[in-house]
């Protein structure tokens, strides 16, 4: 469960609670009313993520110019990664590849520029 999701549990229970014992004060509906805005604001939240995730990472493509993939085996290279090369003639073709800790790709390609790059998806496994 969810950090929100406790919160807005405890909430439920503590609105619950008082109208329970039924106290007259506001603490009831205030309680109610917390616990509907998080949610609110939690189901916004996670839709303008995926929305931005979607349109900002080009689908799951992080740009080099952004960023390179982070350097963890051994420290001395990342791990493999589906990368875009784009050659001297605009052309593009995808790869998989690594990013080194001195800076470079495993490609030593005086025609091309890896642009992008992003995470292998999880491998096909039979049902």
């Amino acid at each position: 469960m969810s950090m929100i999701s406790e919160l807005v549990e405890d909430l439920r229970y503590l609105e619950r609670r008082e109208r329970e014992t039924g106290d007259t004060s506001h603490y009831a509906q205030w309680f109610k009313s917390a616990a509907d805005n998080i949610e609110e604001l939690s189901t916004k939240l996670s839709a303008a993520q995926m929305e931005r995730s979607s349109q900002y990472y080009h689908g799951g493509w992080i740009p080099c110019e952004e960023r390179m993939p982070e350097i963890t085996i051994e420290d001395r290279h990342s791990e493999d990664v589906l990368v875009v090369l784009k050659w001297w003639d605009a052309d593009i073709t995808y790869e998989v590849g690594w990013y080194n800790a001195s800076g470079r790709w495993n490609y030593d390609c005086e025609n091309c520029k890896v642009i992008a790059w992003r995470p292998l998806p999880e491998p096909y496994r039979e049902v």
